[in-house]
């Protein structure tokens, strides 16, 4: 990268709250270190924040390609959807296996090798598919409900100044 120093590279993020997500453009000169490359379904995380939730997939809405190298970087065979994996790191199952497999060090660090010991329910691939699209309707529907609720608050009563 650094051998192109006025190409524009698109560097990717991973957020607690929003999984992987476009972060910003960074010009060849700048790297110090060699990124990776995150495909297209492939997930990414920070083995020293991955406790917290600091997790992503890359999906269709997600353009850019790189991530620094201190994230870890793999895609799953195809009898693991990388939706489910993540669903179950991210429920309070998988956040209880993350903790059962970083124990022992001082700094709580779930390197890829920990991972792979990580035990969890495979269940065949067409009923991971059903799973995940439940998930995604009950997400939608929860989101449909908020916006509901913020309308009908809001056309119901006068908006006012906080005072303290």
């Amino acid at each position: 990268l650094s051998a192109k120093p006025d190409e524009n590279f698109k560097i990717l993020g991973i957020s607690n709250e929003l999984g992987m997500f476009d972060a910003y453009v960074k010009k060849g000169r700048e790297f110090k270190q060699k990124y990776k490359k995150v495909k297209q379904g492939w997930i990414a995380y920070n083995p020293y924040r991955i406790n917290v939730g600091s997790i992503g997939i890359k999906d269709e809405n997600i353009v850019n390609d790189l991530i620094s190298p201190a994230y870890v970087v793999f895609s799953c065979k195809e009898t693991l959807l990388p939706e489910y994996l993540l669903f179950i790191l991210k429920s309070e199952f998988g956040n209880q296996e993350i903790r059962n497999n970083t124990t022992g060090s001082v700094r709580q660090i779930l390197n890829y090798d920990k991972l792979c010991n990580i035990r969890i329910p495979i269940l065949p691939i067409d009923e991971q598919k059903a799973m995940m699209k439940k998930y995604k309707d009950l997400q939608n529907e929860i989101e449909r409900l908020q916006k509901a609720l913020h309308t009908q608050c809001f056309a119901r009563y006068s908006v006012q100044r906080i005072s303290y």
